[in-house]
């Protein structure tokens, strides 16, 4: 029996076994890589949910805010309105304190939760319905018909700001987050919201 006899069979056995564990190392490592993807695609898909759920919650809660808030202020230019005709001034006299309570709870709301919006065009409409519905009140002794303009303004913008947040909760409902583009980057709403 040569050498040559006797090593042809464990040679064989040798790289059998080899070639066994390559393939079986390959297949590992193609079974972790695809658990990793699986991993990660779960994880994106749990994030988009969380942020999609928080969104919503956001907004809805906003919604009411911004209504509770245009209803608060609306109170109080309608209370120095009647004031105005009698004393010819705007935001000449002390406000009942009922009412502006009501007022500052509804904005420190509007406060809390405009800043956490994500879409950054909504926060910035927010914001300035916000501000311009609270300089009405600001307005000490000016003009009835000047207080009366700067009110339909805001009140304007308010309008557009609850059109929006509603949008962008339809939005949400109807696509869902993942389909929409990143928050801010909407090629549908105009760049700007005030003429």
């Amino acid at each position: 029996m040569s050498w040559y006899t006797t090593l042809l069979p464990v040679g064989t056995l040798v790289l059998g076994a080899g070639l066994t564990e390559v393939r079986s190392w390959v297949a590992d490592r193609r079974q972790r890589g695809e658990a990793e993807r699986m991993a990660a695609v779960e994880r994106q898909r749990t994030q988009e949910e969380r942020r999609e759920t928080f969104e919503l919650d956001l907004l809805v809660r906003l919604q009411e805010a911004l209504l509770e808030y245009g209803r608060a202020t609306g109170r109080l230019h309608h209370i120095d309105m009647m004031i105005s005709k009698q004393t010819g001034s705007y935001a000449s006299t002390q406000l009942p304190e009922e009412a502006s309570d009501h007022e500052y709870a509804a904005g420190r709301q509007m406060l809390a939760l405009m800043n956490m919006v994500l879409d950054i065009e909504l926060r910035q409409l927010v914001r300035e319905a916000y501000t311009r519905m609270s300089a009405v009140g600001s307005m000490h002794r000016s003009t009835p018909q000047d207080a009366e303009d700067a009110f339909t303004a805001a009140a304007t913008l308010h309008a557009e700001a609850l059109e929006a947040v509603a949008t962008r909760i339809r939005d949400i409902y109807l696509h869902g987050s993942a389909d929409l583009p990143e928050p801010g980057h909407r090629a549908d709403r105009p760049t700007t919201w005030w003429p």
